[in-house]
């Protein structure tokens, strides 16, 4: 009978549960809106890309033409610079993508490690350990925790559930 809770206990870790079930949820919203955002500039990109690929193509058939009528080299260069400002206004319009889907894969990134931050744990007046390797100290402000939990909080939990 020791190691059962009362229903106030059972009333917490319920709250809390259905706590961290919302905040999963959002979680994943977050996530599905910005990889909707992504998959969007993605295919902007890809637009724009097969625009300039268009435009390549069509300028190597206008130079082509060019060649074989012998036409004066006036026209060529008036084809060139129209060409070459299609050019430019499409580099344009991709570098704005570019920078728009890096913008989202951060703002992607930022929301994941709040995310991740927030269930962390901040522990005060912890004992220092005796100077040691990374995974001592670790091992050892575990344990206080554990230690924690189970004399002042009553929990009956393992280094699993860390």
């Amino acid at each position: 009978m020791a190691n059962k809770c009362d229903t106030s206990e059972m009333v917490k870790l319920e709250t809390r549960i259905n706590l961290l079930e919302h905040q999963a949820f959002k979680y994943e919203e977050n996530n599905r809106e910005l990889e909707t955002m992504i998959k969007e500039n993605q295919q902007k990109v890809n637009d724009m890309q097969t625009t300039m690929s268009e435009t390549t193509i069509i300028l190597n058939d206008v130079q082509d033409e060019l060649k074989t009528k012998s036409e004066s080299t006036q026209w060529s260069d008036i084809v060139k610079e129209a060409v070459d400002s299609k050019f430019e206004t499409v580099s344009v319009g991709l570098n704005i993508v570019e920078k728009s889907i890096e913008e989202t894969r951060k703002q992607a990134q930022e929301i994941k490690d709040k995310e991740d931050r927030r269930n962390n744990v901040i522990l005060y007046k912890v004992p220092e350990c005796p100077p040691g390797s990374y995974e001592e100290i670790i091992k050892h402000d575990g344990d206080f925790f554990l230690e924690a939990c189970t004399q002042v909080l009553g929990l009956d939990i393992t280094r699993d559930d860390i």
